[in-house]
């Protein structure tokens, strides 16, 4: 027998099993089994709302069912251990369980309904459904009874919600039942989701790794040598083998560049007197130009002058004239 075919028949016996236990613990409130390999053989848990009537009087019924499993399924040596579940009405399979059982007894739909539906809310349930359908009476009808707050797709219905099908058999006819029960407020959970994520990504600054070329943090050992191979692979090289690299030059350049202006800047304090010297030509050039100025000032007080005599003669030649 091939792996492959093993784990193919493998995965076929477990629901065999569970239908058989399901068969045999039908008015025991059985809820589900856990099948376990140990050394020892083959450990079945099972868990139900009445354990007594599952172990019986001094272990019969787990004697009669062990032998059972050891013919049918060829199971080496097998223990079953019970369990008692603490809140049943929890557990969609208990519930289904009880309403089929109600219902091939006579009990009326609707009563066993609201009867269920209080029980579970009172256990401590968000929100329940159940569906009734069937030839019930005189003909074929649907009932709901719902309750409370209840999610129907999401990965907050496939892990909160328990959800259970049974077929109840009547004179009438075959009954399916639909169980859906919310165990948890969803929005707790995400909270809860939350705060475990937020603690994952607060990572201690002691935990981190910086790259001590470009600065980055990184979480891992690892990541940090992978960005180092990747990026500042030749840098590393010429570290090594005592050479600088083009960065390291011009940060050395940089720095001698600021000593030489920190030596240079002494040496102004000798070059002062060159500026008293730049004052004084500056001084001459203005007494220079102040002269100039006087001297134009002069020429044109001269020319002024001329004028002034040139006509006082042209006005006595007038009067000169007038009187002959």
């Amino acid at each position: 027998m091939s792996i492959k075919d093993k784990f193919v028949s493998n995965g076929i016996k477990k629901p065999k099993i569970e239908e058989f236990l399901r068969s045999q613990f039908e008015r025991c409130g059985y809820s589900h089994a856990v099948i376990k390999r140990t050394p020892v053989g083959m450990r079945i848990t099972v868990y139900a709302n009445k354990p007594g009537l599952v172990i019986g009087k001094g272990g019969e019924n787990i004697n009669k069912i062990s032998e059972l499993l050891k013919e049918r399924f060829d199971f080496e040596n097998p223990r079953i251990d019970v369990q008692e579940i603490e809140n049943p009405y929890k557990k969609a399979s208990i519930v289904a369980e009880e309403i089929k059982n109600a219902l091939e007894r006579g009990i009326n739909y609707k009563r066993i309904g609201n009867i269920m539906l209080s029980k579970i809310m009172e256990s401590g349930a968000i929100g329940v459904e159940i569906r009734i359908s069937g030839k019930m009476g005189s003909r074929g009808r649907t009932q709901r009874f719902y309750d409370g707050y209840l999610k129907y797709s999401g990965e907050t219905a496939k892990r909160c919600v328990d959800y259970a099908v049974t077929n109840a058999t009547t004179k009438a006819g075959s009954i399916g039942i639909k169980v859906r029960i919310l165990k948890e407020n969803p929005e707790t959970s995400i909270v809860k989701i939350k705060k475990a994520v937020e603690k994952e990504e607060k990572v201690t600054e002691e935990g981190k790794f910086e790259c001590p070329h470009c600065g980055k943090i990184y979480e891992k050992e690892r990541s940090l040598k992978i960005h180092i191979g990747q990026k500042h692979s030749d840098q590393e090289a010429k570290e090594e083998t005592g050479e600088k690299t083009k960065e390291d030059k011009k940060v050395v350049d940089k720095k001698e560049k600021t000593k030489k202006k920190k030596e240079e800047k002494p040496e102004a304090k000798e070059e002062e007197p060159r500026k008293d010297d730049k004052k004084k030509s500056e001084e001459e050039k203005k007494e220079s130009k102040d002269k100039k100025k006087e001297g134009a000032k002069k020429k044109k007080s001269k020319k002024s002058s001329k004028k002034s005599k040139k006509t006082k003669k042209d006005k006595k030649t007038d009067e000169k004239e007038g009187g002959k």
